[in-house]
């Protein structure tokens, strides 16, 4: 009888250090299984940020008025950032600017030389390019749509 119950203390040892090792072998695996799917989630969610940040937001036409000569001057409200490009557009077609000749975010107002009359629809195209990793992207965003009384 003696030798049976030294058997059976042995045998309930290991089973306590077996069922230990398969509780750790459980967590170790839940952890590592979570490590990776936060990592995932965390690459998705950067590149969804990048994506927002790149995308261009539209300045505002507060004024247009037609000078004697027939010329449109649009004043406006730019969004200033460093690869931002702007372009205008009268009634659906681009225009190009009188003075100055450039057409920047300190260009304000801008003098576009059209033939500017009542409900001519003036928009301001905001441009965004970025190239990343050799891959260049372009983004637009249109400002308010601003028509001539």
């Amino acid at each position: 009888m003696k030798f049976n119950k030294k058997g059976q203390g042995a045998l309930e040892y290991l089973l306590l250090i077996g069922g230990a090792v398969l509780i750790a072998v459980i967590v170790i695996a839940l952890l590592v299984g979570m490590g990776s799917e936060n990592a995932t989630t965390a690459r998705d969610r950067n590149k969804e940020a990048l994506e927002a940040i790149d995308t261009p937001i539209p300045s505002t036409i507060s004024n247009v008025t037609c000078n004697t000569d027939g010329n449109a001057i649009v004043s406006w409200t730019p969004v200033v950032k460093d690869n931002y490009t702007f372009k205008i557009s009268e009634n659906g077609v681009d225009v190009t600017p009188v003075a100055p000749a450039t057409f920047t975010s300190t260009t304000n107002p801008v003098v576009v030389g059209t033939n500017c009359f009542p409900g001519a629809i003036y928009i301001i195209t905001t441009i965004s390019t970025t190239t990343t990793n050799g891959v260049t992207t372009t983004k637009s965003a249109t400002s308010n749509t601003y028509t001539v009384n």
